[in-house]
């Protein structure tokens, strides 16, 4: 009884260290440090936990990041094979991960195959529409991409806002992109989510100030962007951005400060 006292202590043990080094691998990942996130996925992986999935989905979304889709595709098949009541959402991710990695090598026929595949196993996944509509509007196809977004933007779902506001981001609708985050509580905003809340208000903002200076508001419409502008969580970035647009309505003066 010691020798099995010892051994269920043992599996507690590794298991600790399994799910703790999961939290660390997404917090680096969060981070934007992903050779370390990854270093630390890769390591969990090799413990040969018996409930791998955590890990081998986390590895996968890393190399999903560096542009590995077919090896993303293979680990969330590995995943989905697991048994964790997630093998649609996995089998999809599957599908969009064979889908980018074709159409990263060219191969447009496949890479459509796979994200209509991906479709079929799940519809409500919001990242193989947000990412077959990207493929779309790089082929001219923006009509199409439209209507596979539609039903995105219609939805409750956190996530599925969020990938329609990139999409029109990526259209051009700025405004609509703005509307649509802004639908998106506060509370519930990851930090990419906020971070391209601002980003794309103040594209819409110079959008608007623009519109405005053609039919004859110029003074209201540097009065607006100098007020973007003037806002201290602003990144420089776009902080640029408006002073672009200021020294394209002729305000010097404030585009140099």
């Amino acid at each position: 009884s010691r020798q099995a006292g010892a051994s269920r202590w043992a599996d507690a043990l590794k298991a600790s260290r399994f799910f703790a080094g999961v939290e660390d691998a997404r917090r680096a990942m969060d981070s934007g440090l992903t050779d370390k996130a990854q270093a630390i996925a890769e390591d969990l992986v090799r413990m040969n936990y018996e409930e791998p999935q955590p890990a081998l989905e986390v590895l996968a979304e890393i190399y999903e990041q560096k542009g590995r889709f077919a090896d993303a595709a293979d680990l969330y098949s590995q995943a989905g094979e697991g048994g964790t009541g997630n093998e649609t959402r996995l089998r999809s991710r599957a599908a969009r991960g064979r889908a980018l990695a074709a159409a990263a090598q060219g191969d447009d026929f496949m890479a459509e195959q796979e994200f209509h595949n991906g479709l079929m196993i799940d519809s409500n996944d919001p990242w193989i529409r947000y990412e077959f509509a990207r493929f779309m509007i790089r082929k001219g196809r923006r009509v199409e991409a439209e209507s596979l977004i539609s039903s995105l933007s219609q939805s409750t779902s956190t996530d599925a806002v969020y990938a329609s506001a990139l999409v029109h981001q990526d259209l051009g609708n700025a405004l609509a992109a703005s509307a649509l985050i802004d639908r998106i509580p506060e509370a519930q905003r990851t930090p990419a989510m906020r971070s391209f809340a601002i980003g794309i208000k103040t594209e819409s903002a110079i959008q608007r100030a623009k519109a405005m200076a053609e039919v004859g508001q110029k003074t209201g419409a540097i009065s607006a962007l100098r007020q973007i502008g003037a806002m201290s969580a602003l990144p420089a970035a776009r902080r640029a951005q408006v002073a672009d647009a200021l020294f394209d309505l002729n305000d010097t003066a404030a585009a140099s400060s």
